[in-house]
């Protein structure tokens, strides 16, 4: 790109010592006139907003600040040229409008020096890419984005260092799938199911490295030398959702020697740490307003949640709602306390979860009720054959400390065709027959009638 003002006419300084420096300059410099029009600008300032010398000079600095943050700016500037000697200017970060019509995060510093046609503001600032990459990354954080999408950004930290060379991410996904992401050429080597792979190994061993192609697996190698890469670098990064890890990666062609990209990789590192800690604190968060904290299973609103998600199940389906509650529950709270009572529900949960056919649930309605949704019944007996199963371990006595206590259950069933379920008028029904089993004289069934059609 072209310099702006190369002999300093502008700058009124009578020579080019002045432009010289400000062009030196590895950091932005611009010089802003009395009247807030740009006078010049280095050529670091040029490559960072993506311009050309003629569509930066004289150009007003409101089209190139933040509208946020162009008020500060005038605001500071005003009480420099008031004179105010308490002021004490330090660098702060603004947003500068790049060519592509993206914001660059820049920290600037600024001085007022005399001019032939008044005072110029000299501009000097500093990009760090990783400033406006993690307010990138705090913003997807707020915004609850997929753990794909967090993940994606970490390779973006090495990148802006250095374009050209391969980064990537190796992790496994929510669902503890293998994954990756960054360079294709990267990850075509191989994943983390992949042992042959260094990052494999860096998650086995937990330890980093560093290493020559010629010195990995055979097979690794082989295809790492065909895609051009002399060293390899992995980084594992704990991984606790999962209880492993996720791995920075770098792979080196010819150039520079690979130590000197550590530092990307640590910040790159650093981030991705952020982001798998954030991802197993949500993940606790989903699961505890999914569970019941007593027990551990699930609570109501997740039990209601399963029952809205069997209507749409692809195929249509019998299924049925068993409502229990404890017959004995209140008599052990008001005479034992509700310690003895928490131990009583806990193992009431364990009994329930341990007497279910393979993909039936058990939920904890609420105090001493909990329900049971039974998943294709071949007819209404099947689940009744469940009620059964779940009256005969409810009635056998509780060991709590050193009390046996008869606690028994009684229990209300409702079914219902997935193809036409209301899962309210489901849950009602099988309420209406437990409250009949209750007033037949407890520690039984009842089966609540088919819903009468229209």
């Amino acid at each position: 790109m072209g310099v702006a003002d190369p002999e300093g006419t502008r700058l009124g300084v009578g020579g080019r010592w002045a432009v010289d420096a400000l062009e030196a300059i590895t950091d932005l410099a611009v010089v802003v006139s009395a009247d807030w029009r740009i006078l010049h600008a280095n050529p670091y300032a040029l490559d960072l907003l993506g311009l050309e010398a003629d569509e930066v000079i004289g150009r007003p600095v409101s089209e190139v600040v933040h509208p946020d943050d162009l008020q500060r700016a005038i605001d500071v500037i005003g009480r420099i040229r008031d004179g105010d000697q308490d002021l004490q200017t330090t660098p702060a970060f603004y947003r500068l409008r790049a060519g592509d019509g993206h914001w660059r995060r820049v920290e600037l510093n600024a001085a007022l020096v005399p001019g032939p046609d008044g005072d110029l503001l000299v501009v000097i600032g500093r990009y760090s890419g990783d400033h406006d990459l993690q307010d990138r990354l705090i913003e997807l954080f707020t915004q609850d984005a997929p753990t794909d999408v967090l993940v994606g950004m970490v390779p973006e930290f090495g990148r802006w260092r250095q374009p050209a060379v391969d980064y990537a991410v190796f992790y496994l996904d929510d669902d503890g799938c293998p994954a990756a992401t960054g360079s294709a050429a990267l990850i075509q080597l191989g994943g983390l199911e992949d042992p042959t792979t260094p990052w494999a190994e860096a998650v086995a061993t937990r330890e980093e490295r560093l290493a020559a192609v010629s010195d990995l697996h055979p097979d690794f190698a082989t295809r790492a030398r065909r895609a051009g890469f002399t060293h390899t670098w992995a980084m594992p990064v704990e991984d606790p959702l999962h209880d492993s890890a996720a791995v920075v990666a770098f792979a080196r062609r010819d150039g520079p020697a690979p130590e000197i990209f550590g530092y990307a990789l640590e910040v790159m590192c650093k981030n991705l740490r952020a982001v798998l800690r954030w991802r197993d604190h949500v993940d606790g968060l989903r699961r505890a307003a999914r569970r019941d904290p007593l027990t551990g299973i699930p609570n109501r609103a997740q039990f209601w949640a399963l029952l809205e998600s069997l209507r749409r199940e692809p195929r249509p389906t019998k299924v049925g709602v068993l409502y229990i509650d404890l017959d004995g529950f209140k008599g052990v709270n008001d005479h034992l306390g509700h310690t003895v009572g928490d131990q009583v529900l806990t193992e009431a949960a364990r009994r329930l979860a341990a007497a279910l056919r393979p993909g039936d649930a058990v939920a904890r309605i609420g105090g001493d009720e909990f329900a049971v949704v039974c998943h294709e019944l071949g007819s209404d007996d099947a689940a009744i054959a469940v009620a059964e199963r779940v009256l005969r371990i409810l009635g056998e006595p509780f060991e709590v400390d050193t009390e046996t206590l008869g606690i028994g259950a009684s229990i209300g069933i409702a079914t219902a065709d997935t193809a036409d379920l209301d899962a309210d008028e489901l849950l009602e029904r099988a309420d209406r027959a437990l409250y009949e089993a209750k007033r037949r004289g407890r520690g039984c069934w009842h089966l609540a009638a088919d819903p009468t059609p229209g």
